[in-house]
């Protein structure tokens, strides 16, 4: 990102230096999905040993920060992103509600993870932590976040592929206490 220096990646390193020393957190993961995908969201959310995925349009970015679990260092994202916008979107019956905004990122009050389906969600090339979720994150307290850069496709419902797969994947090695390169490699 063209707004990411050298103070940004300091801090970055400070909080992965800091959630390396110590243990997994087993706290519930937070999950937040379009309502188009919230049986396939439920599905991923399920195997991370969570509960019930929030939908958007139910919920969206004003209404969020009151139902959101901040401290959850385990996040989970299965919403719509759009390569010329910064945040990411629900769905319903034809409407795209902002469900999540750059600037939310900073709301996240513990050391954490992200993983998120959104075409796009883990932009970053030219952008600053104004217009980007990625960099916004890195910048606060997210010590991992694995998202596309470009389009990402999954299922309305389960047998969960695709995204869906690599997602969950990703999450749950984190869960199990492996570093990020080896989660990814697990999800791949």
């Amino acid at each position: 990102g063209s707004g990411w220096g050298v103070e940004a990646l300091a801090h970055y390193w400070q909080n992965r230096d800091q959630a390396a020393g110590q243990p997994t957190p087993r706290s519930l993961p937070f999950g937040l999905s379009a309502r188009c995908w919230e049986a396939a969201s439920q599905a991923v959310l399920q195997a991370l040993g969570g509960g019930l995925v929030q939908a958007s349009p139910v919920l969206d970015h004003a209404s969020l920060p009151g139902r959101w679990d901040t401290r959850s260092p385990w996040q989970y994202f299965n919403l719509h992103g759009a390569m010329e916008e910064p945040g990411w979107y629900g769905e319903h019956a034809g409407d795209y509600p902002v469900a999540f905004l750059p600037a939310l990122a900073t709301r996240l009050q513990s050391l954490n993870v992200i993983g998120v389906e959104a075409c796009y969600g883990a932009r970053f090339a030219g952008l600053t932590a104004l217009n980007s979720v990625l960099l916004a994150a890195l910048s606060h307290l997210t010590v991992a976040f694995l998202g596309s850069s470009r389009i990402a496709y999954g299922p309305r419902r389960p047998p969960n592929r695709l995204a869906d797969v690599m997602i969950r994947d990703f999450l749950l090695a984190m869960r199990q206490g492996h570093t990020a390169g080896v989660a990814h490699l697990h999800a791949r």
